[in-house]
């Protein structure tokens, strides 16, 4: 079990993780959606706002909140197969307005389960709230002024 970090890194590019039936996850598999060049003007920023060790490892906080979060088995159910399907066709159509709304509904939902873990995991801090407010209030901004250049936050263990 693990965060998915090192099969969704087989492919350069947009790649989907499927997760397979075997419950030892050993039919889970990379796929690779479109190469990078697909969508060459989308652009990755970074923003590190706190480099100390995480309170919790991506594989600790994923196996507690599979064994206590009943958020995660509803997500896993109901959410992810639609937004899985809905974000692949924003990729193909390079459709940034969906592809960002799916992206941080996503990050929101996760680190809610995070919440919804006994005990939880929290990795957010003020200053990562603060970023993703930011984020929103520049996309509000520049769709009021017509303009396609926005951003998007997936707000991770920061």
């Amino acid at each position: 079990m693990g965060s998915g970090s090192a099969c969704r890194s087989m492919y350069g590019g947009w790649v989907l993780w499927c997760k397979g039936s075997s419950p030892d996850g050993r039919d889970s598999i990379a796929k690779q959606i479109a190469p990078a060049s697909h969508w060459p003007e989308m652009r990755v920023l970074i923003l590190v706002v706190n480099d100390e060790r995480k309170k919790y490892s991506s594989t600790d906080a994923m196996k507690r909140s599979v064994e206590t979060s009943e958020l995660l088995k509803y997500r896993a159910n109901q959410i992810v197969p639609k937004m899985t399907k809905a974000c692949i066709e924003a990729i193909q159509k390079k459709d940034f307005e969906i592809f960002a709304e799916i992206t941080m509904k996503e990050s929101n939902s996760i680190h809610a389960i995070c919440q919804d873990t006994y005990p939880p995991c929290v990795y957010l801090n003020d200053t990562s709230h603060t970023v993703a407010n930011a984020v929103h209030a520049y996309n509000e901004f520049k769709s009021s002024n017509k303009s396609n250049q926005k951003m998007t936050t997936l707000t991770s263990a920061l």
